[in-house]
C-alpha cells in the first residue's frame, strides 16, 4: 500500500471502495489477474503464459503441470518489476485507439494491450540506450516509475507504446490496430511467430527521434 497502485489479493477485495480510493487518493485498483498477466507479458516476456491463462496463475507446477504460480512468484520476483509492468499495461489501456476500446470483447482488448506491452520492452530499452549512451546500466524501472510524477516521461512511454502499435500495423500491412487483430490472435497462439516479430523489431533501426516525434492523440 506504499504506492498509488493497489492490487486485489482476493477477487473484489476493494469493490465497494474503489471509486472513493480513486477519486480521493488517486489510487488505481487492479485485479490480481491483470497484475500477474502484465508482469508475465512485459517483464518476463512470456506472452503465451500471460494470455488466457489466469486460471493457472494460482496453481503451482506440483498442482498442475501448466501451473504458473512458481513462474510468477519466486526468488527473482520483485514488486518493482510487477509494478512497472502494470504501469505499462495501464498506459496502453488508456492509450488504445478508440475503435479498439469500443469492441464488445473485453478479453480481446486486454490481450491486445498485453501483446503491445510485451513488444514495448524491446523498443523502450533500445530508446533508453540511445538516449543515454553514457549510462550503460540505466534502470528501466526507475524510468517507468517517473511516469507518475513527470509528464515528459509519461509521454515518452506513451510514444513507445504508440510506436509498437505502428510497427504492428505496418508489419501486418493494415491501416490500424483494429484491422490487425486477427493477425495478432495468430501471433499470440503461435509462440515462434511472436518471437520472430520481436526479432524483426530488434533488427529495426528505431531512433530516438522516431519515438520523440510521434504525435499523441488527446484523450
Amino acid at each position: 500500500f506504499k504506492t498509488n497502485y493497489w492490487y486485489e489479493k482476493r477477487r473484489g477485495e476493494f469493490r465497494d471502495a474503489a471509486a472513493m480510493l480513486e477519486e480521493k487518493y488517486s489510487i488505481e485498483i487492479t485485479s490480481n489477474e491483470q497484475f500477474m498477466a502484465a508482469y508475465l507479458a512485459f517483464h518476463k516476456q512470456k506472452l503465451r503464459d500471460a494470455i488466457g491463462n489466469s486460471d493457472n496463475f494460482f496453481l503451482t507446477t506440483k498442482e498442475d503441470k501448466n501451473g504458473l504460480y512458481d513462474t510468477i512468484f519466486n526468488a527473482d520476483t520483485t514488486f518493482d518489476d510487477m509494478l512497472c509492468s502494470l504501469i505499462m499495461f495501464n498506459l496502453e489501456m488508456q492509450g488504445l485507439p478508440k475503435n479498439m476500446l469500443e469492441l464488445d470483447d473485453v478479453d480481446e482488448i486486454v490481450d491486445t494491450a498485453l501483446f503491445v506491452i510485451g513488444l514495448s520492452k524491446e523498443v523502450l530499452e533500445n530508446y533508453l540506450s540511445q538516449k543515454y549512451p553514457s549510462d550503460k546500466q540505466i534502470d528501466i524501472n526507475i524510468f517507468i516509475k517517473k511516469a507518475d510524477t513527470n509528464i515528459t516521461t509519461k509521454n515518452i512511454l506513451r510514444k513507445v507504446l504508440k510506436q509498437v502499435e505502428l510497427l504492428i500495423t505496418k508489419h501486418f500491412k493494415k491501416t490500424n490496430l483494429l484491422l490487425a487483430r486477427n493477425e495478432l490472435k495468430e501471433q499470440m497462439i503461435v509462440h515462434v511467430n511472436y518471437e520472430r516479430l520481436k526479432e524483426t523489431i530488434r533488427s529495426m533501426r528505431i531512433s530516438v527521434k522516431d519515438i520523440e516525434n510521434i504525435v499523441l492523440e488527446e484523450k
